[in-house]
């Protein structure tokens, strides 16, 4: 529920903010805005977290745990840890839909949170290499995915070498491989777990105990290929329309 008002938040803020021409009205939607997106993202890494460390999952398949009992510390840093991944990957590409002073800022906006996040990438992958000792089990496995890892750590490097050079579009790049090879190294680390169970291994939920019927996954997949084409359409349509610098106007939020 905190997730969702978090996500309600969001959408509610950019829409209200232009409504009243008034300083106090516009920066009460923009901490709602700042707040409700760090909220977002931040129960996002703790539910990311959860599921690397493990949750109290009874024999039922139902959740056993309280509340606070999901605020472990680790999961705190890991969702820490994914609101400076965004913060660092929002500052570059605001970076690059910007122009003159408020970009210059920017830029300095995006050596402090790649300061952050690099602090805290390399507190979360110790904390999770020395704790969690399940999160290695399947690279021992499938040795290939070494080599993820290393374009990940390469694609890290990249970014401040780009942000130096000026490159901001190779800086975006490089952090949307960081973003995107963090999520396969996850589902790799997880896999075959949804969620593993912390009480008894076997109580966990799993791609194929969690499944639906054969049936009902062949009919979802179906309409999931029909339906992707067009996401893929007007998503690219939307950031063609709005590509470019950002320009304030008549219009402007």
């Amino acid at each position: 529920m905190v997730l969702l008002f978090a996500l309600i938040f969001r959408a509610v803020s950019m829409e209200f903010r232009s409504k009243h021409d008034s300083p106090a009205w516009r920066s009460f939607w923009d901490v709602s805005f700042c707040v409700a997106s760090t909220v977002a993202t931040l129960l996002f890494g703790v539910a990311v977290g959860n599921a690397m460390r493990g949750m109290p999952i009874g024999a039922d398949m139902e959740f056993q745990g309280t509340f606070l009992g999901l605020l472990h510390p680790y999961c705190l840093l890991v969702g820490l840890f994914a609101v400076a991944t965004f913060a660092m990957h929002g500052s570059i590409y605001l970076y690059l839909k910007t122009e003159g002073e408020l970009q210059q800022r920017i830029r300095e906006w995006m050596w402090r949170t790649f300061g952050v996040f690099l602090v805290l990438y390399i507190f979360t992958t110790i904390f999770t290499l020395v704790a969690m000792p399940l999160a290695t089990h399947n690279f021992r496995d499938h040795p290939w995915v070494w080599i993820v890892v290393v374009l990940n750590v390469l694609a890290i490097a990249n970014i401040p070498r780009a942000i130096h050079l000026q490159r901001a579009g190779y800086a975006f790049a490089s952090s949307c491989a960081t973003i995107a090879a963090l999520t396969f190294l996850f589902g790799v680390a997880l896999f075959p777990h949804l969620i593993y169970s912390s009480l008894n291994p076997d109580w966990s939920l799993t791609v194929y105990n969690a499944a639906s019927s054969h049936k009902t996954l062949a009919i979802m997949a179906t309409i999931a290929a029909l339906g992707m084409p067009f996401v893929l359409a007007y998503t690219s349509v939307v950031y063609w329309v709005f590509r470019g610098k950002v320009q304030l106007g008549k219009f402007s939020y």
